[in-house]
């Protein structure tokens, strides 16, 4: 009985100590109040693998993929404009503070061309890049590089949801957006997914075209929009 009262009093006593180890997230970027202006300094949308680029899913998808993720950084920084002052990234591009701390892009992943210029990444690490890590020195000089409070790394992994009873197969989107703050911290990160609507082929078919690409564009956008909520 004395055993069993301990180990109770030391679950008791972890638990209490783990709750109050706090990793800084918000849950909504809403309750942010130090977070006011804002920039996009990373968004990256996969490329099934290498694939586009291969030439594995036709030769005219490269220049599909890339307007495409072009238009969602336009759209991303409209639906931020909603909540927050946006400093463009068509305005700091090119900006020694930040070009000095971006890294070369060796992952099979688009990036937004801003005036002829990719947006940058931070990482040359696929689970990093997915999960919008950054150093807290690097959030902070890119923060006062650009002079916000905020800046916000978006990742957007494509592919396909097949369904259990019927194989076909829709649309999917893995979106997460993080948020690092003026002081080094990761003060926010949400994933959301989501499934589009229309069917696109049965299994093992990937569907991108240039047809078919607003069903993936379609379904970020309306995870950002849940993200930011």
């Amino acid at each position: 009985m004395k055993r069993l009262l301990l180990l109770l009093v030391l679950i008791i006593f972890v638990v209490a100590q783990t709750g109050c180890k706090s990793t800084g997230a918000a849950k909504s970027v809403k309750t942010l109040p130090q977070v006011k202006k804002v920039a996009v300094v990373s968004l990256s949308v996969s490329d099934w693998g290498g694939s586009v680029k291969a030439g594995g899913i036709g030769d005219s998808m490269h220049q599909t993929m890339q307007k495409a993720t072009d238009g969602l950084l336009t759209y991303t920084e409209k639906e931020l404009a909603k909540q927050f002052t946006v400093t463009k990234a068509s305005s700091f591009i090119g900006s020694k503070g930040y070009k000095g701390q971006t890294e070369k892009l060796t992952l099979t992943a688009y990036v937004p061309s801003v005036g002829g210029k990719p947006l940058g990444v931070f990482t040359s690490e696929s689970r990093s890049l997915k999960r919008g890590d950054l150093t807290p020195a690097k959030a902070m000089a890119l923060c006062k590089s650009l002079g916000v409070d905020g800046i916000f790394l978006i990742f957007s992994e494509w592919g396909v949801a097949t369904g259990k009873f019927v194989p076909t197969n829709k649309a999917l989107t893995k979106n997460i957006v993080s948020l690092w703050d003026a002081s080094g911290q990761k003060v926010f990160t949400r994933r959301v997914d989501k499934v589009g609507t229309r069917v696109l082929g049965g299994m093992g078919y990937k569907a991108v075209t240039p047809e078919t690409i607003t069903e993936w564009t379609d379904t970020y956008k309306h995870s950002l929009v849940q993200i930011l909520k």
